[in-house]
């Protein structure tokens, strides 16, 4: 089963810094330090690239699991699709 959904914001940020915000590691495991959940595997820190990948550990429902999302495809600085791919 496949599941899509588009997320629109607006901003005053340059286009360009938000690309930048939507591939990067640091910005999103730093919103996730309260919930304990760092990037653990592949590109761990900085910006992830097309077919590059990460993989996070994550408690949800008081339950500890690991999730790998990969760049599946990307097109500077308009379009950046993550999958999740275990």
């Amino acid at each position: 089963m496949s599941v899509f959904f588009e997320c629109v914001t607006r901003t005053t940020v340059g286009r360009a810094a938000v690309f930048d915000l939507s591939h990067g590691i640091d910005g999103h495991a730093a919103s996730l330090t309260q919930f304990r959940e760092p990037a653990v595997a592949g590109v761990t820190t900085g910006l992830i690239s097309l077919n590059e990948q990460v993989t996070w550990r994550a408690w949800h429902l008081g339950l500890p699991i690991r999730m790998t999302s990969r760049i599946t495809a990307m097109s500077v600085p308009d379009l950046v699709i993550v999958e999740q791919v275990g």
